[in-house]
C-alpha cells in the first residue's frame, strides 16, 4: 500500500486513475487546472466535468496548487493531454523531487 500518490490531471483519465489508485494508497491528491473543479471534487467527491456519475473514494482530494498536490507524495501519475504536457512539465519544474517515481 502506498502512502500518498499525486495525480496530475483531472480529466476523464485523471479521475478514473485517482479512483483506481485510491484502493492502493492512503491518500490520493489530484491536480485540477480549474479551482472550481478542485473545489467540487472536494465537496461532492465527483468531478463536475468528467465521469460525473463516478463517485471518488473518500481518500481522494483535489487542488489547483501543484505544491499542495505534490507535498509528501511517494509517487506521481501524469494524466494530462499530450498537447498540454510540455507546459505542465514546465510549471512542475523545481517542484518534483528528483527521486520521485513518475
Amino acid at each position: 500500500m502506498a502512502g500518498r500518490i499525486a495525480v496530475i490531471g483531472s480529466g476523464s483519465w485523471g479521475t478514473a486513475a485517482a479512483g483506481l489508485l485510491a484502493a492502493h494508497a492512503d491518500d490520493v491528491r489530484m491536480w485540477a487546472h480549474s479551482p472550481k473543479v478542485a473545489e467540487a471534487i472536494n465537496r461532492a467527491h465527483r468531478n463536475p466535468r468528467h465521469l460525473t456519475d463516478f463517485e471518488l473514494p473518500a481518500n481522494v482530494s483535489a487542488s489547483h496548487d501543484f505544491a499542495q498536490v505534490l507535498d509528501g507524495a511517494e509517487s506521481m501519475v501524469m494524466v494530462v493531454p499530450s498537447s498540454f504536457l510540455r507546459c505542465i512539465c514546465e510549471e512542475l519544474k523545481g517542484l518534483v523531487p528528483e527521486d520521485l517515481p513518475i
